[in-house]
C-alpha cells in the first residue's frame, strides 16, 4: 500500500461527483472488490451496484463513501476514472426512504419474479444500488 497520490475521477450521466488526489480506492467491480493505487497496471473494468471508497490526499485519514450503481472504470497513467449510473454520498441519502424503497422492491420481485412482462434483472439492479444507498448509511452512523 502506497500514500502516492494519484487522480480520481467520479462522473455519472447527470454530473461529475468528485475530481482530485486520492491514495487509494476500493471499488465494486463485476468479479468483486478492486483496490487501486498509485502506479496500478493500465486496466478497464466493468463495475457492479455496491460501496465505492477512497482517501482524499486533503485529508487522508478521512474515507470518503459513496454509493454507486453500475459501470465502468478505466486506470491508465496514474488516473483512475469512474464512469457510472449514479453515486450518492452519505449526505445525499433519505435512509428510511432508501429502506422503504428496498423492502418494497425485494416483496415485488419475490411476487413478480415468474411473470413473463417482468424484468427480475433490473429489479435486482435496483435492489443493489438500495443495498449500496444502506451500506453506506451503516458505514456514516446513519
Amino acid at each position: 500500500m502506497s500514500n502516492t497520490p494519484f487522480q480520481l475521477s467520479i462522473v455519472t450521466p447527470a454530473k461529475t461527483v468528485y475530481e482530485g488526489a486520492v491514495t487509494s480506492v476500493t471499488l465494486p467491480a463485476s468479479d468483486g472488490y478492486l483496490g487501486v493505487w498509485a502506479n496500478h497496471a493500465p486496466m478497464v473494468a466493468a463495475m457492479r451496484p455496491g460501496v465505492l471508497a477512497f482517501n482524499d490526499v486533503e485529508d487522508p485519514n478521512r474515507g470518503l463513501v459513496y454509493a454507486v450503481g453500475g459501470g465502468f472504470c478505466e486506470v491508465s497513467n496514474n488516473h483512475l476514472i469512474i464512469l457510472v449510473d449514479s453515486a450518492d454520498a452519505a449526505g445525499e441519502i433519505d435512509f428510511d426512504a432508501v429502506r422503504s424503497e428496498l423492502r418494497r422492491k425485494r416483496e415485488e420481485l419475490r411476487a413478480r419474479m415468474n411473470e413473463p412482462d417482468f424484468d427480475a434483472e433490473a429489479a435486482r439492479n435496483e435492489i443493489e444500488v438500495f443495498e449500496a444507498q444502506v451500506k453506506v448509511g451503516y458505514t456514516r452512523g446513519s
